[in-house]
């Protein structure tokens, strides 16, 4: 297999973890951004290649995640990958030789040797832990603490109710000596999708994983939290008509999509009911969990704003430029 890529504009993700003056410029709406990239592309690879071929990475990690000028992040090192054969229905391959590094290897292919997509599933969960916790997993850190690795580490500290205790600290801000809080860099809603779906990644067994489909989602719906208008304190605010019109306007920017007490029950192409009694979680459940290929994202964050602000037709032009 030969493989052509574009040079690496801002270098490698893994040479950023760890260094507190380069991590400064990954914000955490860039490290969903980050990871979301890395995402769809390793789902091509299990799911959407030509032919019904299938690809397993076997080597997602932080080092090979390169950065373009936009930091928009590829997967580079395909050493270790392996086709699937295309007449093969198995889901699973059993090389004779183990491959991958230690602090990433799915434990289940190391145990059995038994290969699936979802091997690669882990190595994506332990690099979304790197993102979150702004150490690679190679972290001495990681070792003093328990000589299983940074997924155990997490996995524990997730059953425990502290893995909060594991986030970046560029990502809090102190509150006092010992204690601190989020920011208003993640919001406690965007927080909370990430980390749950990062803890499925990395599960014991490959059956308990979710599939690379099924991340995409959930990382997307954390980056849709995420821009959620919110007060520097981090709180949500709501946004009214009655407060648009008291300050002469009648749209929004892109950034101040109002997405608070404001969902939408059901659609129909041709026929839309509402239900104002709903949360800001159903209207993402609703379109992660429905086939609609006729709206796209930014539709969706139209027809939001757009039954705030009392608009019938969810493709009013109802954004400023």
């Amino acid at each position: 297999m030969i493989l052509v890529t574009e040079n690496v504009a801002n270098g490698y993700l893994g040479d950023y973890l760890g260094k507190v003056n380069d991590m400064h410029i990954l914000t955490w709406e860039k490290r969903l951004k980050i990871c979301i990239d890395v995402a769809h592309a390793l789902n091509h690879l299990h799911y959407e290649m030509k032919d019904q071929k299938k690809i397993i990475n076997r080597d997602i990690r932080s080092p090979n995640i390169g950065l373009d000028e936009n930091l928009g992040a590829k997967i580079y090192n395909f050493r270790f990958s392996l086709f699937f054969p295309t007449n093969q229905n198995d889901t699973a391959l059993y090389p004779k030789k183990l491959a991958g590094y230690i602090d990433y290897i799915d434990p289940e292919y190391r145990k059995t040797r038994k290969l699936k997509r979802e091997s690669d599933v882990y190595g994506f969960g332990v690099f979304l832990f790197e993102i979150l916790c702004g150490r690679r997993a190679t972290d001495p850190i990681y070792k003093t603490e328990s000589d299983k690795g940074l997924a155990h580490i997490a996995r524990r500290n997730f059953s425990i109710g502290k893995l909060e205790d594991m986030i970046d600290p560029l990502l809090k801000e102190k509150t006092h000596e010992n204690s601190s809080v989020l920011n208003k860099g993640p919001n406690k809603d965007s927080l909370n999708t990430f980390i749950e779906i990062a803890h499925q990644c990395v599960e014991k067994t490959q059956n308990h994983r979710p599939t690379m489909k099924v991340v995409v989602k959930e990382l997307e719906k954390a980056l849709f939290l995420q821009r959620q208008m919110t007060t520097p304190a981090g709180t949500t605010e709501t946004v009214t008509m009655e407060g648009m019109r008291s300050k002469g306007r009648t749209k929004l920017t892109w950034d101040e999509l109002p997405m608070t007490e404001l969902i939408m029950d059901q659609l129909i192409w041709d026929e839309r009911m509402w239900d104002e009694n709903l949360t800001a979680h159903d209207v993402i459940d609703f379109f992660h969990h429905n086939d609609m290929p006729e709206l796209r994202r930014r539709n969706i964050k139209i027809l939001v704003s757009g039954y705030f602000l009392g608009f019938h037709d969810p493709f009013s032009n109802l954004l400023l430029p």
